[in-house]
């Protein structure tokens, strides 16, 4: 879906192409991953994934952690007079940032007049020009659908000002389909959001 050519994806010759050169990628790295001494994964969906392409038994499973010193400073209360929402992805298509501004613009409009507005902050990576566009037209949606006061950008943050913006959030959101994990969902639920 993001990742196909419209090229490739209308022809069954390159799709098939595309097939193969895949399946000797997976062989390669499965030959190459079943020469490891000690292997460890983060999720059952990639201990799966590992012994199906790498014939090898799993030594561990373990939640990855996030540098938990930075967070350990962080705030436990956080102000409810304007709630932050935080989402933290790179500016890709398959994020669906589009979603989550639509939807802030969609919740904002069935909000009680008296209710405290959230603000939703995107942060995010631009590694290209594509990012850089797609990061635009999100601005642009924002303004569109008439949230560009309650929505914020921060694209390619350091560290200290992420842990800062997740220190101040009282909800994380994360609306990819089908990822299988989410290390900035482990980081929400570090940080307190």
């Amino acid at each position: 879906m993001y990742n196909n050519d419209s090229l490739i994806a209308r022809s069954i010759w390159l799709s098939r192409c595309k097939v193969l050169y895949y399946t000797i990628f997976a062989w390669m790295y499965g030959f190459v991953g079943s020469c490891a001494n000690l292997v460890m994964v983060n999720s059952s969906w990639a201990q799966d994934h590992i012994l199906k392409l790498w014939f090898l038994s799993v030594h561990g499973k373990f939640i990855p952690l996030v540098i938990l010193q930075d967070y350990r400073v962080l705030p436990l209360e956080r102000s409810t007079v304007s709630p932050i929402i935080i989402s933290v992805a790179q500016f890709r298509p398959e994020k669906a940032h589009s979603l989550q501004i639509q939807a802030l613009a969609r919740a904002l409009s069935k909000l009680d007049e008296g209710l405290a507005k959230p603000k939703l902050q995107l942060v995010g990576s631009c590694c290209n020009k594509a990012n850089e566009d797609r990061l635009e037209k999100l601005k642009e949606l924002a303004i569109e659908v008439k949230v560009e006061k309650d929505a914020e950008f921060h694209k390619n943050i350091a560290y200290r000002d992420l842990v800062r913006l997740l220190g101040g959030a009282t909800a994380g959101i994360h609306s990819m389909t089908d990822e299988h994990f989410v290390i900035s969902v482990v980081q929400y639920m570090a940080a307190g959001a």
